[in-house]
Order: C-alpha cells, then sequence, then structure tokens
C-alpha cells in the first residue's frame, strides 16, 4: 500500500510542475511583442515592394494581353492607361475603325491607387499594338513609333525600387528593376 502511495504522490506532484506560471506567460508575449516590433519595418518594405511588383506585372500583363489580342484577331488594338488619384487602371481596347464606331473593350486591369505610374513620354496616356508586331504611341495604331523611350514608371513612394516597363517599336514589352523612386 505504501508503495502505491508512493507512486500516486508522484503522479500528483508530476502534474502540478507541468504548468505554467503567469509570470512565465508574460514574459514570453514580451519578448514576443519585442521581436515583432523589430521585424516590423521589415515587412512594411516587403509588402511595399510587393505592391510595386504587382503593379509592374499588371501592366506588363496588360501590354502583352493587347499585343497578342491584335495578332489574334488581326485589328490593331490599343492600351489605355487612366491615372488619377481616384482611380488607376489600364484598358485594353480595339482601336476604332471609324470615328462613330463604339470602344469595344477586351479588358481591364485595375492598379493599386497609391502607385506612382510615369509615362515616357509625359504626354503618353495609350500604346497601340497591329496585327503585324508593330508598336506606335497613342490610340490610332499609327504615328509615333514606340521606341526605348516610351515607357511606363512604377514607384510606390520616395526611396522604393523603381520598375519600368518598356515597349519598342517591334513591340518587345521588357520590364526591368532600375533605380529608386525620389
Amino acid at each position: 500500500m505504501g508503495i502505491v502511495m508512493k507512486v500516486l504522490n508522484r503522479q500528483y506532484h508530476r502534474d502540478q510542475d507541468q504548468g505554467f506560471t503567469l509570470i512565465e506567460l508574460v514574459i514570453t508575449i514580451a519578448i514576443i511583442a519585442i521581436i515583432a516590433a523589430m521585424a516590423a519595418p521589415s515587412m512594411q518594405r516587403q509588402i511595399q515592394q510587393a505592391r510595386i511588383k504587382d503593379g509592374a506585372n499588371i501592366i506588363e500583363a496588360a501590354l502583352k494581353d493587347a499585343r497578342t489580342q491584335a495578332m489574334i484577331a488581326q485589328r490593331a488594338t490599343r492600351v489605355v492607361l487612366t491615372n488619377n488619384t481616384s482611380s488607376k487602371k489600364i484598358t485594353v481596347l480595339y482601336v476604332k475603325r471609324s470615328a462613330t464606331e463604339a470602344d469595344e473593350m477586351l479588358s481591364d486591369y485595375t492598379l493599386d491607387k497609391n502607385l506612382t505610374i510615369t509615362a515616357s513620354p509625359s504626354a503618353l496616356t495609350a500604346v497601340s499594338f497591329t496585327p503585324y508586331k508593330k508598336a506606335y504611341q497613342g490610340d490610332t495604331g499609327t504615328g509615333t513609333v514606340t521606341d526605348s523611350s516610351t515607357n511606363f514608371s512604377v514607384c510606390y513612394g520616395a526611396g522604393s525600387d523603381k520598375y519600368t516597363i518598356m515597349v519598342d517599336a517591334s513591340s518587345n514589352i521588357v520590364t526591368s528593376k532600375n533605380g529608386t523612386c525620389s
């Protein structure tokens, strides 16, 4: 009987020793809070970089979509940038065949309204693609052929990375990370 009491007594004390005290829990939570506070600035930068890259990828996808649609439908397409404080989006449409023809939208891409999008040349609001792999500045599918200065730059505040999406005359689309935003 004494052995049974000793075993039960040990089991009783073991159960009591396996918990955490309130002080141990408070110290653990304080250490986790300190680590989280140190990691927060790094996480903010990572989120900012992800938004910039996402914006650049959306613009690149819209341009490639327009180029592909022009070749498939054998009809000129245009990519129009809406870039104001309340709305930032890219719309892919067919180039109108006549002034009376209605716009025929192919796709619409929404961008983060906090992105800063800069077009070069500064008056550039649209890029057109022909079925013959040519790209033009503007929305008519004719006129000024694109060159290495025809691009869209994407930023998210000063000091962030800058991504540039360039369209050349042969409708090649290249995205590159080049420097930081001012």
